[in-house]
């Protein structure tokens, strides 16, 4: 138990500084000329974004693991039998194939992405983060 409180505290500072970050962006973009620069301070990225109510999270196991820098990608097995692709971050623990079970909270979305470093297209693409189920 004790082991969980610490991963979930490391998961929440994390998740606090990527925050700040975007806060800082966005408050420094919109000072400085508005929405048009909003859009750059938080990237391209921004297109795939799913809005709030939108998030999908589901269930499954990794089936494959492509390591993209600082990025991975992973073939989910879904729980209702689906293959799903989803982008996490290599450093997720939960970024490698295994039998045991993962959760995806999925809060960005793109069909048909192509990854230039992997030199491969995803007819569909979940932007997500990857958790022990």
């Amino acid at each position: 138990m004790e082991k969980w409180k610490r991963g979930s505290m490391r998961t929440a500072l994390a998740a606090s500084f990527v925050l700040l970050v975007l806060c800082g962006a966005l408050l420094c973009a919109q000072s400085q000329g508005g929405p048009a620069l909003v859009g750059r301070a938080l990237g391209p990225l921004t297109q795939y974004a799913l809005p709030e109510g939108q998030r999908i999270i589901f269930r499954g196991r990794v089936l494959q693991r492509l390591a993209s820098g600082s990025y991975a990608y992973l073939l989910i097995q879904r729980e209702d039998g689906q293959q799903s692709w989803v982008v996490t971050l290599a450093s997720s623990r939960f970024a490698a194939p295994s039998i045991a079970p993962v959760q995806v909270m999925a809060f960005g979305f793109a069909e048909h992405f192509e990854s230039k470093r992997l030199r491969r297209d995803f007819p569909q693409l979940y932007f997500a983060v990857v958790r022990a189920s």
